[in-house]
């Protein structure tokens, strides 16, 4: 059912009031829209919907099931209120399911103005690898109405603009004379590049075994976010960095963000390799940054399946512990023992398998 045509049951309870007089059952149109956070995707590719609603009167209960498109496939969702508007609103229940059935009862008991357009709820699809094309996701089986006492039940009327999303062919491979790409790193320099992530040098190479500089890695943190960075050109961010260099907007960015603090006497330490424990800082600043940090409950257990993991620089204890139980290093195996090596210098082909891993598990999903 998920790889074709997939309803997901929408149960929303809003209620938007206002004054009730002579006119208020005259409703104007809602509008219900859904709206990706990428339009052009790639087979494989993640995309996130939101559910919005324009201002409304008195809606007591929403009640919709998603229509999901071959081409794409549903992941998961959830109900994605601002802060504050659940409490305002008074929930009786509020039900989300990920099954075709329509489940009624949803309804509210306080009233909650608002001039803007509020958003409800977001839902996740993955692209068809053996898809490409324009796709549009919809809405079905929709039941709205005012049905808060001592109102009567009436049925507002609603559109829907339905979120519209193109699947592109599969990128071309880029081949370099360097990577093998049977090795366990192969797939991983494929996707950093088709990406656009990483690049390789203009001589062609990839540069698998090459370290990378501090610098150079915020970079492609950078465009993992997909960031303006425009707006940081010409901002100076630390004492050794140029406001005119190529990475200066990449660096001024991550200080904005809090991605990376520098050093205690003010630089960030251009031209310095980056070893994998800053490596695993910079990344658990970013998925605070996006708030997909979730603290490690038992720490205690990864401690304990690296024999050097007492060696990570006290700094880096927590990200590394967030790193690891992500998914985002696994670290290494040398004479059957399994080590972070958090003071070495990260390889490119290491650094492309942190991001492909973040890719595949939807750390920052």
């Amino acid at each position: 059912m998920k790889n074709r045509m997939v309803s997901v049951l929408l149960c929303i309870a809003l209620f938007i009031a206002m004054p009730l007089s002579a006119n208020a059952l005259n409703y104007q149109s809602t509008a219900i829209k859904l709206t990706p956070d990428n339009e052009s995707v790639y087979p494989g590719d993640t995309i996130t919907f939101s559910v919005s609603l324009s201002p409304v009167a008195e809606l007591g209960s929403i009640q919709m099931q998603l229509s999901i498109p071959n081409g794409l496939t549903y992941v998961s969702g959830s109900f994605s209120f601002a802060s504050g508007i659940q409490d305002k609103l008074g929930f009786d229940y509020l039900y989300w399911t990920e099954s075709s059935l329509l489940i009624n009862g949803v309804a509210s008991a306080k009233d909650y103005q608002s001039g803007s357009d509020t958003t409800v709820a977001s839902f996740k699809c993955k692209a068809n690898s053996n898809y490409n094309g324009t796709v549009q996701v919809g809405l079905k089986n929709l039941e709205f109405a005012s049905c808060v006492p001592p109102y009567n039940i009436i049925t507002p009327r609603f559109t829907v603009q339905s979120g519209t999303v193109t699947v592109n062919k599969p990128k071309q491979k880029i081949y370099f004379p360097d990577v093998n790409y049977s090795a366990w790193y192969g797939d991983s320099v494929d996707y950093a590049v088709n990406a656009g992530l990483m690049k390789g040098y203009s001589n062609g190479y990839f540069g698998t075994s090459d370290g990378i500089q501090r610098q150079d890695f915020v970079i492609i943190l950078a465009r993992l976010s997909g960031d303006d960075l425009s707006v940081y050109a010409g901002k100076r961010s630390f004492k050794d960095v140029d406001p005119n260099a190529y990475f200066a907007p990449a660096l001024a960015w991550a200080k904005d963000k809090g991605v990376s603090n520098g050093y205690n006497d003010g630089s960030f330490g251009v031209g310095r390799k980056v070893t994998r424990e800053q490596i695993m800082t910079f990344l658990c600043n970013y998925a605070k940054l996006k708030n997909k940090y979730q603290a490690v409950q038992n720490p205690n257990a990864i401690k304990t399946m690296f024999s050097d993991f007492g060696n990570i620089s006290a700094y880096a204890v927590e990200s590394a512990i967030w790193a690891i139980y992500n998914g985002v290093i696994s670290g290494k195996i040398i004479g059957g023992k399994k080590y972070v090596s958090p003071t070495a210098n990260a390889q490119r082909c290491e650094v492309a398998t942190m991001f492909y891993n973040i890719h595949n598990n939807g750390v920052f999903d």
